[in-house]
């Protein structure tokens, strides 16, 4: 199972097969997977496709995915101050 957006979007396929699918732009989900970050709004979309793919992820593991982002983000801040 993915333990990222970006593994997620790579499970998923190219850029241009998860944009056809999503009925997002191509350059939306290329930046989704630049960034390893997937909008709140887009969850359950991509719930859906994860499970028509035969993953088992849901709207937890992305809000942990985001939130561990965000402390990853938070440390390298204050290692960068000290």
């Amino acid at each position: 199972m993915p333990n990222s957006f970006t593994e997620l979007l790579t499970m998923l396929g190219r850029d241009r097969e998860i944009a056809d699918r999503m009925g997002l732009e191509r350059e939306h989900v290329k930046a989704m997977r630049l960034r390893d970050s997937i909008a709140p709004e887009h969850w359950p979309a991509f719930e859906t496709a994860a499970a028509d793919a035969g993953l088992c992820v849901d709207a937890s593991d992305f809000a942990r995915w985001r939130a561990e982002k965000a402390a990853a983000r938070r440390e390298e801040a204050a290692e960068a101050t000290t």
